[in-house]
C-alpha cells in the first residue's frame, strides 16, 4: 500500500522478454488498475519506452468514456522522463477528471493508428509516474 502524499521508488528493471507494468488501484484487492508500463530495450539496455494505460480501469463498454474508476484520475496523471524541458523525452499528462485518449491508452494498441502515446528516453535519465499530478 502507498499512503496518500507519499512516494514509491524502485530502480528500472529489465525483463528478458517484455516489460514492466506497475498496476495501481483504488482498492486493496487491486481491481481495475491503471497501468504505468515501461520496457528497457533489449537491443541496447540504454533506452526505455514508457506509457500510461487506462485499459483495465476505464468504463467504455457503451461509449461512456468514464475514467473515474482509475486511481489518481480525479487529480490528474502523468508520465515524465528526463529533466523538465528535456525535449528528447516526451511527457504524457492527463488532466484531472477528463477523458484522456491522446496522452494515454484507452484503445488497445492505440487502434494501430500513428501517434501512439509511447515515449522513449535514455535509461540514465529515469522515468516517473505520478498520480494526482494536478496538485
Amino acid at each position: 500500500m502507498i499512503a496518500p502524499n507519499s512516494t514509491y521508488t524502485e530502480g528500472l528493471r529489465i525483463c528478458k522478454d517484455g516489460g514492466i507494468s506497475l498496476k495501481v488501484s483504488k482498492t486493496e484487492s487491486a481491481q481495475k488498475p491503471i497501468q504505468f508500463e515501461y520496457s528497457v530495450w533489449a537491443t541496447d539496455n540504454k533506452t526505455v519506452s514508457y506509457d500510461i494505460s487506462y485499459l483495465d480501469c476505464m468504463n467504455n463498454k457503451n461509449g461512456e468514456k468514464d475514467l473515474s474508476n482509475c486511481a489518481g484520475h480525479e487529480g490528474g496523471i502523468q508520465a515524465v522522463a528526463g529533466m523538465p524541458g528535456d525535449a528528447t523525452c516526451p511527457d504524457y499528462q492527463c488532466a484531472a477528471g477528463e477523458w484522456c485518449d491522446v496522452q494515454a491508452y484507452v484503445v488497445a494498441e492505440f487502434d494501430y493508428k500513428p501517434g501512439a502515446p509511447v515515449g522513449s528516453c535514455d535509461v540514465d535519465k529515469g522515468i516517473a509516474f505520478e498520480l494526482c499530478a494536478g496538485g
